[in-house]
């Protein structure tokens, strides 16, 4: 799973195009991905970066464990868990963005 790749003109303006596309495989990409939700930042990382940093296929250079999260999904019987998973947090991060964007100004009483 990877993000797309912005356009050398894209760059050059600063557009984050590439961040708009997720590759999920050779088959799947989700594209139109809402800047908003690429964001969203939990503990200093956006959130769909999180995700495509962990579901990944990698293997242990220690003790070789090939650590597969498709396979997860092939056990419990959820074939589109991750699938779901990257939708509902695109539309977390992007209304979660749009909520905190409109919420009213603070106004602080000092004494």
């Amino acid at each position: 799973m990877k993000f797309g790749k912005s356009t050398t003109a894209q760059k050059a303006n600063g557009v984050k195009a590439g961040k708009t596309i997720i590759h999920y495989n050779g088959k799947v990409k989700f594209t139109n991905i809402p800047l908003e939700a690429c964001d969203y930042v939990v503990n200093g990382k956006p959130a769909l970066e999180w995700i495509i940093d962990r579901y990944y296929i990698k293997t242990d250079k220690n003790n070789g464990i090939t650590n597969a999260p498709n396979d997860w999904c092939c056990v419990h019987d959820n074939p589109r868990y991750i699938i779901d998973f990257l939708k509902t947090v695109c539309y977390v991060s992007s209304q979660t963005n749009n909520i905190v964007a409109n919420l009213p100004a603070l106004n602080e009483i000092t004494k």
